[in-house]
């Protein structure tokens, strides 16, 4: 049997094995199929669109690197520099799409991407440059300017951004206003209200009952005598961050349901709810009128202002036994230095540990590791790993952040970058630094710009220049030297 025909065994025995609902065989079956030398463009198609539907990156970089028909193939090299981009591998995307600029058909694709990981890096310049380059391209689409117009906002040039989405709508008129920068248009102003109008309008998160063709709740009017389900939507820390208005959804409707993922359904019980039901399975049973995403509820409130107060608690039985592990002694800094590596934010906001390793200078500090995945393998590189101090359980069960919330309580600061620690901390009102790139999240930008709006106990600092932790260290030590010998 050739690589082919072996190729297509696998991919035939992981559709069977996903109608028997036995999904991570399947997917083994992919990554079976994924791992041959696929010379036939059908097979490999077929993969990749299997591979696609069910978000299984890794069997798609498997594929397209294995492939022969890559070398050959500007689609392929296209598809394989996204792919390594959406894993996290943003050096090894960026030279991929270098590598197609000249490309007559997939150039402005790879211009365009690398203006994205330009700007998310915070390499302004470059991300212009790619841009123009874009448009010079393409001058008869629109896609250059309206590429000008995000790094503008993102750099909080509102006036150069409107008038680059301008000359956009000259050439060919917009299909929907621009909500990014008239979010932060709101933000920059204070108006609360409009920011939340414009981040309703965001592209909406899939609909978790789509067979049933359950409608999203457009007016909380509709919710009156009705089943009402919210679901969690993007990252751990977008739900931490907006569970904080269901208790305002209380009594809006007959029955409201919360649909989180497994993993967080322990910690968001926190919140003490009554009159809601927290669940992590499937939900038609529950036969809803609505769904709402998480973070369409804000708008649906009709929200004007931020209330920065607590509103999760460590588990007493946790918070008992982390106080009794970690102990009395020092001046305690929980810290936690890299993100989701496969993450687009990440290009640029995880900081290399040995930074966050001067605070082991200051006398009487302890370093309490509160890093959980990738990053862990650099305390083995420092010179002396063990100034960090390493609880290898911490949060090893099925439930997220329960023994974090705990363990952190017991601590005199935090220290994160913009992960979703940085939202538990601040959810608990815990002291905390966010440690937030030169061009940070739009959570992140409320004037003043160093405190957080979110969270009454987390003070913000920026890196003055892209990539300038070194800065951004200097002033964390000022900090902590303020706190000691307020301590």
């Amino acid at each position: 049997m050739d690589v082919n025909q072996q190729a297509r065994t696998f991919i035939a025995q992981s559709q069977t094995a996903l109608d028997e609902n036995r999904t991570p065989l399947a997917t083994r079956y992919l990554m079976l199929a994924a791992s041959l030398p696929i010379s036939d463009a059908e097979v490999l198609e077929d993969l990749l669109a299997r591979a696609a539907s069910r978000n299984a990156t890794d069997v798609a970089q498997q594929a397209l690197s294995r492939s022969p028909l890559r070398q050959s193939s500007p689609k392929l090299q296209l598809q394989y520099a996204e792919t390594l981009s959406r894993r996290g591998q943003y050096d090894a995307a960026r030279a991929g799409y270098l590598a197609l600029v000249k490309s007559d058909e997939h150039g402005p694709d790879a211009l365009l991407a690398l203006g994205h990981l330009a700007m998310c890096k915070g390499e302004i310049a470059e991300a212009f440059d790619f841009a123009e380059q874009l448009q010079a391209r393409v001058p008869d689409s629109t896609v250059g300017l309206s590429l000008t117009a995000r790094i503008e906002t993102e750099i909080g040039a509102y006036d150069r951004a409107q008038a680059a989405l301008d000359k956009a709508n000259a050439i060919s008129p917009l299909k929907a206003p621009p909500h990014f920068l008239l979010q932060r248009r709101a933000i920059a102003a204070g108006d609360i209200g409009e920011m939340f109008f414009r981040l309703y309008q965001r592209e909406k998160p899939p609909n978790p009952l789509p067979a049933l063709d359950v409608p999203f709740l457009g007016d909380l009017n509709d919710a009156r005598g009705k089943n009402i389900v919210v679901f969690g939507e993007q990252g751990f820390g977008d739900i931490l961050q907006f569970c904080r208005y269901l208790p305002h959804m209380v009594g809006m409707s007959d029955y409201l349901g919360y649909l989180v993922h497994p993993k967080l359904k322990r910690i968001v019980s926190a919140l003490g709810l009554s009159g809601v039901e927290i669940f992590d399975m499937d939900l038609s049973s529950r036969c809803p009128d609505y769904v709402v995403p998480l973070m369409d509820l804000p708008h649906l409130l009709g929200v004007k202002t931020i209330d920065p107060a607590p509103y999760l608690a460590a588990e007493p039985a946790a918070l008992e036994h982390w106080r009794k592990r970690i102990g009395a002694g020092g001046f305690k800094i929980g810290i936690v230095w890299q993100g989701n590596a496969q993450a687009a934010i990440d290009y640029g906001r995880s900081i290399p540990l040995h930074h966050l390793a001067r605070l082991a200078e200051l006398e009487g500090v302890r370093l309490i590791s509160l890093q959980k995945g990738t990053g862990i393998e650099q305390i083995a590189a420092l010179p002396r790993h063990e100034i960090i101090e390493v609880f290898e359980d911490l949060d090893s069960g099925p439930d997220a952040y329960i023994d974090t919330a705990a363990a952190a309580s017991c601590l005199d600061l935090i220290v994160t970058i913009d992960t979703s620690v940085a939202h538990l901390i601040g959810a608990l009102g815990l002291p905390g630094v966010l440690l937030a790139k030169c061009y940070p999240d739009w959570r992140w930008t409320f004037p003043p710009t160093d405190r957080s709006i979110w969270y009454a106990n987390t003070k913000i600092i920026r890196q003055p220049a892209p990539d300038d932790w070194a800065a951004s260290i200097d002033m964390l030590m000022d900090h902590v030297k303020e706190r000691l010998q307020n301590a």
